[in-house]
């Protein structure tokens, strides 16, 4: 049986429609090209405004981010928040790696400070924007730290004196009673701040610390007790931001310029002039310490050279310089010190006389008036 068969006739077509054919096509990928091009550049415009580093600190500019409790309800409860203490600390551009570890500590404590102030020096620029570990976004789970550059570097001492104008700024209000000075290469234990705000809480007139043996000075041994800021310093905020403890500084770093970089002999030297106790935290002691060993810490602090090797040097001579060796008379090295810097034509030396020190660099136990009777 023979199948039919059809004939498909083929559609002609003018030159015109051929032509319009040919043109239509190219337009569509021209106007393809043009958008890929321009999302392209977009994209590009897009990902560098994203990846430009922020502009840096300012001095006198504060940075606030929020630290997330460690602990949560519902698995955990909420800690305590210690409304009247707030912590203070420096840090230094090679510490980036431990400050984390640091802030997390304090995080996960049972009593957590109202406020955390990390004080950068006027030669750290840190950029205005909050770390990784950071939030911007600042609750009710969370604690609040303030990044603060300071307008000038006066060492680390910073971590008493920078943190006043920041305090004053973020805490307008309820201008916090305690202070609690830490360092930025510990991790510390969860009832830290707990035992501190108690102790000052039961006794602000003190400074708390941990100072029980043995010292961490090795080939001397000091004539007051130190506040060492390592193993925390407690203290009223009023007893170091009303400006004295600026002051007495900056005669010190005059006075002998390696006081500038040993702030625990300074600051114990300036409480003991003004006759503030320095106790041991109840509970605290060297066998029973606030931190913990990090072995993290402890290879950062290797890898970086964190600890200075000539720091013991630099605290016996500020010592030397700030505390009088005896109970009756000043001490003299200080005093002759001072009376060379000024010449004789201003009064120092031999020929201008006994000059008397003010108040605030007065060694331990001396006055104004055994100043004058003690022998040059």
């Amino acid at each position: 049986m023979e199948l039919p068969t059809f004939e498909v006739k083929k559609r002609s077509r003018s030159t015109d429609d051929e032509g319009e054919e040919t043109a239509r096509p190219r337009w569509r990928r021209a106007a393809l090209l043009t958008t890929l091009v321009a999302g392209a550049i977009f994209a590009a415009v897009n990902y560098d405004r994203r990846h430009q580093p922020p502009p840096p600190l300012e001095p006198g500019q504060i940075l606030t981010c929020g630290l997330r409790h460690r602990h949560v309800w519902p698995f955990h409860n909420p800690p305590e928040v210690a409304s009247d203490l707030v912590v203070s600390l420096t840090t230094l551009p090679q510490r980036s790696e431990t400050l984390p570890l640091m802030l997390r500590s304090l995080a996960a404590g049972w009593t957590v400070p109202r406020a955390i102030y990390v004080v950068d020096g006027g030669d750290h620029a840190r950029p205005n924007l909050c770390p990784s570990y950071l939030s911007r976004h600042r609750g009710r789970h969370t604690v609040d730290v303030h990044f603060v550059r300071a307008a000038s570097d006066r060492g680390p001492i910073e971590k008493y004196i920078g943190a006043e104008a920041a305090i004053r700024a973020t805490r307008p209000r309820g201008h916090p009673r305690f202070l609690l000075v830490l360092d930025d290469d510990h991790v510390y234990k969860r009832h830290m701040v707990e035992r501190y705000a108690a102790a000052l809480r039961a006794e602000p007139d003190t400074v708390f610390t941990v100072q029980s043996p043995p010292s961490q000075f090795f080939g001397w041994r000091p004539r007051i007790n130190i506040a060492y800021g390592a193993r925390g310093v407690g203290i009223r905020t009023d007893l170091a931001l009303d400006g004295a403890l600026a002051a007495y500084a900056a005669t010190a770093a005059r006075l002998e310029p390696t006081c500038r970089v040993v702030d625990d002999i300074v600051v114990s030297a300036f409480f003991a002039s003004h006759k503030v106790a320095v106790r041991d935290v109840p509970g605290f002691s060297f066998d029973n310490r606030p931190w913990r060993h990090n072995n993290q810490i402890r290879l950062i602090s290797k890898q970086h050279a964190l600890r200075s090797d000539k720091r013991d040097a630099q605290n016996a001579r500020c010592h030397d310089a700030l505390v009088r060796r005896d109970a009756t008379g000043a001490h003299a090295t200080a005093e002759h010190a001072l009376n060379v810097n000024r010449g004789p034509s201003q009064g120092g030396g031999a020929a201008g006389g006994h000059r008397r020190m003010p108040e605030s660099i007065l060694p331990l136990g001396a006055t104004r008036s055994a100043t004058k009777k003690s022998n040059i």
